[in-house]
């Protein structure tokens, strides 16, 4: 993951409005990786509604994936 790359990601503000239940919930907002912590705990993504939120980094394991 670099600075600038494009991800949709789902706001825990959306999360809230269910109550933890995603059964009808919006989808995943499109968002811009705005900030990436320099020990790889977090990044930052930028929705393109206006808003940011951090987000912790997941290792990845030996197959490539989170």
């Amino acid at each position: 993951m670099r600075i600038g790359d494009r991800v949709r990601r789902m706001p825990t503000m959306f999360e809230a409005k269910t109550g933890g239940n995603l059964r009808g919930a919006p989808a995943p907002q499109p968002g811009t990786v705005t900030y990436i912590h320099p020990r790889g705990r977090f990044y930052v993504v930028r929705f393109d509604c206006g808003f940011c939120e951090a987000y912790p980094l997941k290792e990845v394991d030996q197959d490539g994936e989170a």
